[in-house]
């Protein structure tokens, strides 16, 4: 019997790797790899339709999930995460597919609680998890109205429309991040010419001091040591971790404090700094503040950097390898150490829960105090830079910022909507301006009109 090739799965069966390639699954190819599955005394499906679910499940949600940087009980399969609160929305988009789609097959679809059952159980769609709301995390607002619009009846062209804008929204963040993924690579090649650098903090509930896995009601929140752990990520080179109490102010200068402590350290240990900065964050108002941006020229003004390039992933799919390794933190914590009751006992935690010598942090430094640079916004700042944090609403949220050195030792800054874009504001030329390019020669500006990209819809522009 051979294996159908149809699917997009890694299967393990009793040390056996299952690999086949990524085409929509039909109903032939889930029977041959259910009798496969079923002669190795694997997990047995209940229903023949149950693991037809399973399957277009396992294709569906590479083709529009996020793929998370750890994973789920396996070093093969990272974790891929539905933009779906709930598995109710998963089932009625298959539901939809089997009638509008998968017209071919005479057979009714598998009930809710059948598949739901079938991907608790299943091992090969463990990896497979929703987007839940949790406190503190913003949710996509683009996958939230996808989702409300679900649950109201519409036709099958009002149907087809939402998911040809639902598709398209997951390609673009699909190809912010790739970006991401190419500057690290690039840097990690190439580490006298760049730097890469990702920096967020973690979530201070998982923190704080003592900590018990199952705590009492009266410590729970009110009688505990709350700790703010930031984590500064220079790929190909280490992590620094630096901590700090309510002592400290978590604002701006927390993070301007952060930054500076990492670069600090990465030259004395170099020697020197190299002349392009990748510097990767979230969308958390302390990290794209005018105060921190300011803080950004400055280091270009004082010839620290030459360039430095900013980038912020768009919200609710900002989930990187910086929280892949706050993930094994808060592992080791809960289910090796389960408690923790002195400060030292966390920082000790910190430095014994990665056995990679690549992962183990560089540092563990308590954050004392912070300078103020509020200063730095009035001498530092282009006041061209006044729209760059638009609403989301207008489609115009800026997630890009580069700085340069120009010939009068000033930081010239500009940004891009996205940054795979080449659209750049403020713009460098206007209309009929007379241009000089080294490779290109002279020439006059045409037309400084934004085009249209074919992922986004939206501008994207020509190059400047």
């Amino acid at each position: 019997m051979c294996l159908a090739k149809e699917l997009v799965v890694l299967v393990h069966v009793h040390g056996d790797l299952l690999m086949v390639s990524p085409k929509p699954p039909t109903n032939e190819t889930c029977l041959d790899i259910l009798q496969i599955i079923k002669k190795r005394d694997a997990y047995a499906y209940p229903l023949e339709v149950a693991f037809f679910f399973i399957t277009w499940l396992i294709a569906f949600a590479n083709k529009v999930g996020d793929q998370l940087p750890f994973g789920e009980g396996s070093a093969v399969v990272n974790q891929v995460r539905l933009p779906f609160p709930n598995k109710k929305m998963v089932h009625n988009i298959f539901i939809h597919f089997q009638k509008t789609e998968n017209v071919t097959s005479n057979e009714a679809p598998v009930c809710y609680g059948a598949a739901v059952a079938a991907w608790k159980k299943d091992p090969i769609a463990r990896h497979i998890k929703l987007a839940k709301h949790k406190e503190g995390f913003s949710q996509c607002d683009f996958c939230k109205k996808y989702d409300l619009k679900l649950s109201k009846p519409m036709t099958v062209a009002q149907r087809q429309a939402l998911d040809v804008e639902f598709y398209a929204h997951i390609a673009e963040t699909k190809k912010e991040r790739a970006q991401y993924y190419g500057a690290k690579i690039k840097c990690i090649a190439a580490p006298e010419e760049k730097i890469s650098i990702i920096m967020d903090s973690m979530d201070q509930r998982k923190t704080s001091v003592p900590f018990f896995s199952n705590p009492a009601k009266c410590i729970a929140n009110d009688y505990v040591l709350k700790t703010k752990l930031t984590a500064a990520i220079i790929h190909g080179h280490g992590t620094y971790l630096f901590w700090t109490t309510d002592l400290v102010t978590h604002d701006t200068n927390l993070a301007i404090e952060c930054l500076r402590r990492t670069l600090l350290k990465y030259e004395e240990e170099k020697g020197k700094l190299p002349p392009t900065l990748y510097l990767q964050l979230d969308n958390g108002p302390d990290q794209k503040s005018r105060q921190f941006l300011a803080f950004l020229a400055y280091l270009v003004e004082t010839n620290k950097f030459h360039t430095i390039k900013v980038s912020y992933l768009m919200v609710g799919h900002t989930h990187e390898d910086v929280d892949q390794y706050f993930s094994c933190i808060s592992r080791y914590i809960k289910k090796t150490l389960k408690t923790v009751l002195s400060v030292r006992s966390l920082l000790k935690a910190l430095m014994d829960c990665f056995k990679t010598p690549g992962c183990v942090p560089r540092c563990t430094e308590e954050i004392k105090f912070t300078f103020d640079t509020k200063v730095l916004s009035e001498k530092f700042l282009d006041p061209l830079l006044s729209r760059f944090d638009l609403d989301a609403k207008t489609g115009d949220k800026v997630h890009f910022f580069v700085f340069r050195q120009h010939v009068d030792g000033k930081a010239h800054m500009q940004y891009k909507l996205k940054r795979y874009s080449n659209a750049i504001y403020p713009r460098k030329y206007n209309e009929n301006d007379v241009f000089h390019c080294e490779k290109m020669g002279s020439g006059k500006v045409i037309s400084t009109r934004p085009e249209r990209d074919m992922i986004s819809k939206r501008s994207s522009g020509i190059p400047l």
